[in-house]
């Protein structure tokens, strides 16, 4: 943090709204990092999670479904 005002001039209640205040920006930044795109990145992880354990399995599902898919029409 650094300071807006000079040192002489910082009290306990000066610090304090100092603090608050970059607290607050903090929080800002973090609620405006948690938007869509993040939802999306955690959606993907799960997914990824999932799939990356199971591979061979999901690559032999995928092969049995997407003929009968491609044969649905």
């Amino acid at each position: 943090m650094t300071p807006t005002r000079p040192a002489s001039a910082l009290t306990p209640a000066l610090l304090l709204e100092d603090h608050l205040h970059t607290l607050r920006a903090h929080l800002g930044q973090c609620r405006h990092a948690r938007g869509p795109m993040f939802a999306l990145g955690c959606l993907a992880e799960r997914v990824h999670a999932r799939v990356a354990g199971r591979f061979v399995t999901t690559v032999m599902v995928a092969v049995a479904v997407l003929p009968l898919a491609a044969s649905w029409s």
